[in-house]
């Protein structure tokens, strides 16, 4: 996920974030796989650091989209829709402090806590993340979708189509 910010370009802005949806979606993939082989086939190294590897994207890449959103997205929202704005704000906290769970899990494990139960704070935190944000990207998608186009609605009446 990119750290730019398109300033001018609402359909620029609504272009980029949607890219980082995908690549957003293609983490909680290899977190849900990695979660699922630890849980179903016992503990791995492999998996555990796939997990970690996509806590540190999800720390970087997300928390700049996040803000990216907040920055530029939410004054389109608050313009276009009543609510929705607060709303995705609301699922924006509640990923923040999910992913701030998965990081002391796995800070647990890298101490060297390979107890059963730091194993699975590890998997059900990972599950969690991975469910939240594919429940966040969805919304946000439709939402995108229907900003996206009553963007090119207003932009054909301005040019007399």
């Amino acid at each position: 996920m990119s750290d730019s910010i398109p300033q001018n370009d609402p359909q620029e802005l609504l272009a980029s974030l949607r890219c980082e949806h995908e690549a957003g979606l293609k983490y909680v993939r290899r977190l849900e796989s990695a979660a699922s082989a630890i849980s179903h086939d016992a503990f791995s190294a492999g998996a555990f650091e796939e997990i970690a590897r996509t806590v540190r994207w999800i720390n970087t890449s997300v928390a700049d989209h996040l803000k990216k959103e907040e920055n530029s997205l939410f004054s389109l929202l608050d313009l276009q829709s009543g609510g929705l704005a607060d709303e995705i704000r609301t699922e924006h906290a509640e990923l923040r402090i999910a992913f701030a769970q998965l990081i002391i899990s796995i800070q647990d494990m890298e101490r060297g806590n390979l107890r059963a139960w730091c194993i699975q704070d590890v998997v059900q935190a990972s599950e969690h993340v991975a469910q939240l944000l594919e429940r966040h990207i969805a919304k946000e998608e439709r939402i995108l979708k229907g900003l996206a186009q009553r963007i090119e609605s207003h932009i054909g009446e301005f040019i007399g189509e």
